[in-house]
Order: C-alpha cells, then structure tokens, then sequence
C-alpha cells in the first residue's frame, strides 16, 4: 500500500481493478466520495482516473449447506456476573410514534433502569436502546449478578413509562438527552457515509427535520400511549 501511495501511477489503478474484478459480485454499484468541490472538479474532468466497474457478471451467492435450527441454550461459567437482554419488533423512523420510542428509552434509562439495575442490582450497567431505521428496540444489562430482578426492571420500566409516571421536567431532560445525539456534529471523514446511510434509507432533510420538531413537541400522555402500543 505505502508503495503504491508513493508511485500513484497506472500500475496502482490496474491492480485495483483487478482486485476489484476479483472480488466484486453485486449487481449494481455505488461509488461514494468524500472530498472537496475542487478535488471532484479535477476526479470528473479525469474521468474518475479511468474508474471503471468492474466488468466481472453478477452470479448470487449460494451455500451448499443447511443451516442447524437454533434451539433455547445455556452455558454455565465460573462467573458471578453475566448478561441478559430483552429484545422486540416495534415501529420504524417513517412513523409518527417513532421519536416518541426515542424519548420513551430516556426516560427508562433516567428514571427507571439505571436506580433498579445499577443501584440496586449491583450491574455494572444496564439501559434501553431504540433504532428508528429497524424498527428493533432492546433492553439490556451487563456484568450482571441478578438477572431475574434485571429482567423485573425492563417489565417494570414499560409499565412505569407507559403509565405516564413522570413529570414536565423529567420530559424535558429526555427530550434534550435526544436532540443531543440529533444535533451531534459529523466529522469530515464521515460525512460522505452518513450521507450516504441517510440516503439509503430514506432520510430526507425534511423527513429528519420532522422527526425533530416531533421530539421538541410531544407530548407526556404521547410518550405514554406509544409505550403502551
């Protein structure tokens, strides 16, 4: 690699391709770039450096192998502590409910997870996790001595949420806990992928810029009811 960073002439673009060609079995390509105005200036008028996809024709993979049916399963280890989770299909970043979910796992983690897992529990951590672009929403806990009582807490936390046991303000830090990771600044090198990322899947400016004003805006008893659905 550093050989070829020094030379940056034909034979590195020629041994791309053919890695490229060897490598590469998708039937269709995106190529993504992250640079400035006036170095893509100078890749188009270059033809991309001679970029081509590679030729090579699509053939799906297939395995020749069954797959073993998974079965309920334990492991027992000479350990005081373990992990547990609790996972469910709910609703995805396209529906109204959605960023009332994300407020929802806030709330959870504050008022609920981190006192019954962490305080009590003894784990050394422990929360809830929603992800709009899946629809999967999972509650979990870590180095853990009482699983029962962590799973209590997950239960416990839907119930307490879902029946509206908080206040304006406990609301308020959520949401702001939320627009935090909204508002977060992306790092230059990132910036093409997450672009890309948001492009995939659908995320328009003005469909993020509506699931923010949704954050700003809900609702206690909205929160509430989404739990509850």
């Amino acid at each position: 690699v550093l050989r070829w960073a020094k030379q940056c002439n034909d034979r590195l673009i020629h041994a791309l391709k053919e890695l490229a060609n060897r490598v590469l079995g998708v039937q269709s390509y995106h190529l993504v770039l992250t640079c400035d105005e006036e170095q893509y200036t100078h890749l188009e008028e270059n033809h991309f450096y001679h970029f081509q996809m590679p030729s090579k024709p699509y053939i799906p993979w297939s395995g020749h192998y069954s797959l073993i049916k998974t079965e309920p399963q334990a492991r027992i280890i000479s350990a005081p502590v373990a992990f547990t989770a609790l996972g469910m299909r709910t609703i995805a970043y396209r529906d109204a409910e959605s960023p009332l979910l994300s407020i929802a796992t806030e709330l959870m983690e504050n008022l609920i997870l981190h006192k019954e897992i962490r305080e009590k529990g003894g784990a050394y951590g422990g929360g809830a996790s929603y992800t709009p672009s899946t629809g999967n929403f999972h509650f979990y806990a870590y180095r853990d001595p009482h699983l029962q009582s962590s799973i209590d807490a997950f239960y416990l936390a839907i119930e307490k949420i879902g029946h509206q046991q908080f206040n304006e303000r406990e609301l308020e830090e959520a949401k702001l806990g939320i627009i935090q990771t909204l508002d977060a600044p992306v790092a230059p090198g990132n910036r093409a992928i997450v672009a890309y990322s948001w492009l995939r899947a659908g995320r328009t400016p003005a469909l993020r810029e509506e699931f923010r004003k949704a954050v700003i805006q809900a609702k206690s008893h909205e929160v509430a009811e989404a739990v509850q659905e």
